[in-house]
């Protein structure tokens, strides 16, 4: 099933469940530090060039992709959101796609695209430019 499908069926119970006090959200967290992206497969994908590349060789390629200046997320970063979701202090939240550090686009869109982050990070100017924006302060948000 796609993380669109994921979405479409969270947000159908939701509104359906909501009315009896019955929450529906999902979260989708960035990487994270799993046996999922620490192999040599990976490493290899984005570090291309590179002869036996390492968990060394591909660290300034996930920051660059990530808002906040970390490579990869810790799975207990997952868990401390999944534990937020269900206690009484998100009691009012449902229906809610919940990003966690979320990837190049710097957005909260449900359409990120894998194939296509990966080609725009191991772009060596692109990585460049992230490296430089990560030292620069944001705007504040006029919402605050």
């Amino acid at each position: 099933m796609g993380k669109h499908a994921v979405i479409g069926l969270m947000r159908s119970l939701a509104n359906e469940l909501a009315p009896h006090f019955i929450r529906a959200n999902t979260i989708h967290p960035s990487s994270t530090n799993t046996k999922m992206i620490q192999n040599e497969t990976i490493w290899s994908a984005f570090a291309p060039g590179v002869e036996n590349p390492t968990v060394d060789d591909f660290g300034d390629t996930f920051t660059a992709m990530n808002l906040l200046p970390v490579p990869w997320m810790e799975p207990v970063d997952i868990s401390h959101a999944v534990a937020w979701l269900a206690s009484d202090e998100s009691r009012y939240v449902t229906g809610v796609t919940l990003p966690s550090m979320r990837a190049t686009s710097r957005s909260t869109t449900d359409d990120a695209d894998a194939g296509r982050t990966r080609a725009l990070t191991t772009d060596p100017e692109r990585l460049e430019l992230g490296r430089e924006l990560r030292g620069q302060t944001r705007c504040p948000s006029p919402w605050r």
